[in-house]
C-alpha cells in the first residue's frame, strides 16, 4: 500500500537568523539551528530525536554527527564538492543525497533502487517560507535522521555556492 507523501514546511522566523523550523500542517515537528561559516555547526531536533552536526575540512569535507539515541549515536559522512553524500545504515541500506537536476535548486535522498525517499524543494516566495521537504517514503525507520541531515546538506551547499558566487 502506497502512502501519500508527507509535506514538511521549512520556515525561518525573521528574528532568529540561523534557526529553521519544521512543521506539518501547522503542527511543529522540530528545528535546525545553524551557526558558523567555515566550520558550520548545527543543533537539530525532530519529534523526540536530537542531533549535533558539524561540517569540517576544506579539501576533504565531512559532516560529523552525534546523537543521544541509536542507531546514529556518532559518525562521519564524506561530503563531496558537488554536495553528494552517501549513508550506509545498520540495516545494510544505502541512501545517496544529491541534486535532482543540475539546473534546479532541489535535492533528494535516493535509495538503492534510485527512487526518491525525501525531496527538498526551495520556495522562492518573499515570505518566511524557505523550502518544502516532501517525504515520499514515510514508513522508513531512518526518515527523521535523513530529513535533518539532508536539510543541513542543502543549507551547506547553498552557503558554499553563494560564497563562490561572491568571490
Amino acid at each position: 500500500m502506497n502512502r501519500a507523501p508527507a509535506r514538511i514546511l521549512v520556515t525561518k522566523p525573521k528574528l532568529l537568523k540561523y534557526r529553521y523550523e519544521l512543521s506539518n500542517e501547522g503542527t511543529p515537528l522540530g528545528f535546525l539551528e545553524v551557526r558558523g561559516h567555515f566550520r558550520v555547526k548545527a543543533e537539530a531536533s525532530i519529534h523526540e530525536e536530537s542531533w549535533s552536526l558539524l561540517q569540517t575540512g576544506f579539501w576533504k569535507r565531512t559532516i560529523e554527527f552525534k546523537a543521544a539515541q541509536r542507531p546514529y549515536a556518532k559518525g562521519k559522512l564524506r561530503h563531496s564538492w558537488s554536495g553528494k553524500m552517501e549513508l550506509h545504515t545498520s540495516a545494510n541500506e544505502k541512501y545517496t543525497f544529491k541534486k535532482i537536476k543540475w539546473w534546479k535548486s532541489s535535492w533528494a535522498w535516493y535509495d538503492e533502487k534510485e527512487q526518491i525517499v525525501i525531496e527538498y524543494v526551495k520556495d522562492y516566495s518573499f515570505s518566511k517560507k524557505q523550502a518544502y521537504i516532501i517525504v515520499h517514503q514515510p514508513g522508513k525507520s531512518d526518515i527523521n535522521f535523513l530529513t535533518i541531515l539532508g536539510l543541513f546538506g542543502v543549507i551547506i551547499n547553498e552557503r558554499n555556492s553563494t560564497t563562490a558566487a561572491n568571490s
